[in-house]
């Protein structure tokens, strides 16, 4: 760039190309996965929304979406694929009659390991994260978290949860629990009951099924369903 003091300068810019990841979110009514460029763009997108998850549907899921992430990239760029991160709840086998779901299917996650399930149907090398903090973590590195040292995110999902940053860096804690706001006690006319049973989705669940509307719609695409995530007030 010319009209300055000194040497003109290049300016640099990265190259969307130049690599590739995967993401695959676990949730207890939908899994996603993505793969992104190097500038953070979504290249391929593959979602299923189910009643409750088992890790042969996941599995399932994964493959088809790795098999479509191949396809779209074409064979040059699929070999920039750096690797894959799930994003999971811990634990998917408690809060069972919240989920609605059958207590063998549950009880199933009990003996996997999702990470090496998904590593032994690819190529790329496989990380685990609990899903808050890595809600956290790309609030950290994407979001309003760049501005700020020390913070606290909060993630609404099935259950809710978070994530804690210090320092500048995400900080997981000794069991990956740093984060886990739900299970604050809060006040309430009887006492006190975990945050959890009043901020999640599933409590929203319950409302919407309540007025005879399908519950699931909230894990469907909002915006195709005109949801726009605005709560009636008759809900509320």
């Amino acid at each position: 760039v010319k009209g300055r003091v000194g040497q003109p300068s290049q300016p640099y810019s990265l190259n969307p190309d130049g690599a590739f990841s995967i993401g695959l979110k676990v949730g207890r009514r939908s899994c996603n996965l993505l793969c992104l460029d190097f500038a953070g763009n979504t290249r391929s997108r593959h979602n299923e929304v189910y009643l409750y998850p088992t890790p042969d549907d996941v599995i399932r899921i994964a493959k088809v979406g790795l098999q479509k992430v191949e396809v779209e990239l074409g064979p040059e760029r699929a070999k920039r694929i750096s690797g894959i991160g799930i994003a999971s709840p811990f634990e998917l086998w408690n809060w069972e009659q919240e989920v609605g779901a059958p207590h063998q299917a549950m009880e199933s996650w009990r003996g996997v390991d999702i990470a090496a399930e998904i590593a032994a149907i690819s190529p790329w090398p496989v990380q685990f994260c609990n899903d808050a903090t890595a809600a956290c973590a790309a609030e950290l590195f994407f979001g309003q978290g760049r501005a700020l040292r020390n913070f606290i995110c909060m993630y609404v999902g099935f259950f809710i949860g978070g994530g804690v940053v210090l320092n500048g860096s995400l900080f997981q804690g000794r069991t990956g629990y740093a984060g886990a706001v739900g299970s604050l006690p809060i006040p309430v006319a009887r006492g006190t009951e975990q945050l959890n049973r009043h901020a999640s989705l599933y409590v929203l669940e319950n409302m919407v099924a309540a007025r005879g509307l399908d519950p699931l719609m909230l894990t469907r695409n909002p915006r195709q369903l005109g949801w726009h995530w605005r709560c009636p007030r008759d809900l509320a």
